[in-house]
């Protein structure tokens, strides 16, 4: 079987740490190496560490000093060190269930996949039970390349098991920014994820592999948006998400028309493919924005029509009964709450 290595990023992590470290060493297929990444803890992260180092049955390597790099560099600093064949995000504060490598090793090897999802099973900080994230992962099934919308589908960096030559086939500091966020380059997860689902094959594991533990303390966390909250941003109109997610996937576009020059004929082709992919993508959803922006019902209609009347576009990723739904009455009817961009920092 191929060799792991875990990229673990710590900051300020001592309360929970202890958990994680732990969950490693009971893996049935335990890692070849174990890279951390530490962006100036000032709690007892590093003596943690440093005492985890030292009992480890596997080898241990701490990065750390210079400058704050925050959570998404921090991650790309640890998967840069890694040497083995796959690739496993760690966040600091979950726990991990025996079989998280072995099934995700087995299933990417299987499926000669370069990216491996799994569910997660939520839980408090005390690690009870609360429920089940799918991150759109319904079945165990293979997603062949450009299969996957990133904007549309979630890739949460604590389920994958990734080819570590993502790392490398295009520089971080050059990836596109976050879209409807601060403008910061993309996030570790959203960047590999949205990598491998242009150009390999992706794995879905139905089995929840890891403790997601939710606290007030996560970069990230689950939405916990009340009911109420959700059916008010149900009716709402964003014509800046959309204007976003047009940036976006013309951001992707311009990364892979670059890669087809790669030396790597393979890659060339596959990037290649992409670029067309994304590029097919930016323009349906333009004339999708039409559906919102006409000024007369006529032409939001016609563009209604056109655009869900044709579900033959293979680069498009299937529109949900909710979004046709939401074109109609939002889009076509002009029912809804109009929201205007939030300020952008820079």
């Amino acid at each position: 079987m191929a060799t792991v290595s875990i990229a673990l990023a710590t900051w300020n992590g001592a309360r929970f740490l202890r958990d994680q470290l732990a969950s490693y060493e009971c893996q049935t297929i335990l890692p070849t190496e174990l890279v951390i990444s530490d962006d100036g803890s000032t709690d007892r992260t590093l003596e943690i560490l440093a005492e985890f180092a030292r009992s480890a049955t596997f080898p241990v390597r701490i990065l750390s000093g210079g400058e704050r790099l925050g959570f998404a560099d921090n991650f790309f600093r640890a998967a840069n060190a890694c040497t083995s064949q796959f690739i496993a995000f760690s966040d600091q504060d979950d726990v991990w269930l025996p079989k998280k490598l072995e099934e995700a090793l087995r299933r990417s090897q299987e499926d000669d996949s370069c990216l491996a999802l799994h569910t997660s099973t939520l839980t408090d900080e005390s690690l009870v039970p609360k429920g089940l994230l799918r991150q759109g992962i319904f079945r165990s099934q293979v997603c062949q390349p450009l299969q996957l919308d990133p904007y549309v589908g979630l890739g949460w960096g604590n389920t994958m098991l990734f080819d570590r030559k993502l790392i490398h086939i295009v520089p971080v500091a050059t990836r596109p920014k976050q879209p409807e966020a601060d403008r910061r380059p993309l996030s570790h997860d959203t960047w590999i994820y949205a990598l491998a689902a242009a150009l390999g094959r992706v794995s879905h594991i139905d089995q929840p592999l890891c403790l997601y533990r939710q606290h007030g303390g996560n970069a990230f966390g689950v939405d916990k948006r009340s009911i109420a909250q959700r059916i008010r941003a149900s009716t709402e109109i964003p014509p800046f998400r959309h204007q976003c997610r047009v940036e976006f996937y013309q951001a992707m576009e311009i990364v892979f028309d670059r890669l087809r020059s790669s030396s790597d004929h393979e890659l060339a082709g596959a990037a290649g493919r992409a670029a067309e992919t994304y590029r097919e993508r930016r323009m349906r959803l333009q004339s999708r924005m039409l559906i919102y922006t006409g000024r007369s019902i006529s032409v939001r209609l016609n563009e209604f029509l056109h655009i869900h009347g044709s579900r033959t576009d293979a680069a498009a990723a299937p529109l949900s009964t909710l979004s046709l739904l939401k074109d109609l009455v939002l889009g076509v009817g002009r029912f809804g709450r109009v929201v205007q961009q939030p300020p952008r920092r820079d």
